[in-house]
């Protein structure tokens, strides 16, 4: 029975050894630029105040017939950028705490924002735009976007 006991020890030891252990795969960082625009200064056109929406911008009458500003929009190179918008309804005031534009393991490409409450009780829209070298346009965009409470 000991012999029985010690066979099957040392067998399942041997099948964990010997089975492929699943590789790591990690994210490919993709270059990207944040513009820092003032949440005030612009609004998207035909978009409910309280709806949250993310737009995808590839050209200068694109922009013009998706965003309405008060004051002037950034430049934008549209030959080797295309510019991702979003509007977030935030249950709480908030900021942007941290963002990131990256191909998972399965080569999607994929915008991940970390969204912090600042303790102040309101609904907030939180807006962002992001340019995204345009060789990954018309490629699928996951947006993740993470709410993180105090």
């Amino acid at each position: 029975m000991k012999f029985l006991s010690i066979f099957f020890f040392v067998l399942i030891l041997g099948l964990i050894a010997c089975c492929p252990q699943k590789e790591e795969c990690p994210d490919y960082p993709i270059n990207y630029q944040a513009l820092e625009v003032n949440n005030s200064i612009c609004s998207f056109i035909g978009v409910d105040e309280e709806e949250s929406i993310n737009l995808i911008i590839s050209s200068d009458e694109d922009l013009k017939s998706k965003l309405e500003c008060s004051e002037s929009f950034p430049d934008i190179d549209f030959e080797n950028h295309y510019l991702v918008a979003s509007k977030y309804r935030s249950p709480q005031n908030s900021y942007v705490l941290n963002r990131s534009v990256y191909k998972d393991c399965e080569g999607k490409l994929v915008y991940d924002v970390k969204i912090q409450d600042d303790g102040f009780a309101m609904l907030y829209n939180l807006y962002f735009y992001v340019l995204i070298p345009r060789e990954y346009l018309g490629q699928e965009l996951i947006f993740k976007f993470k709410y993180l409470d105090l």
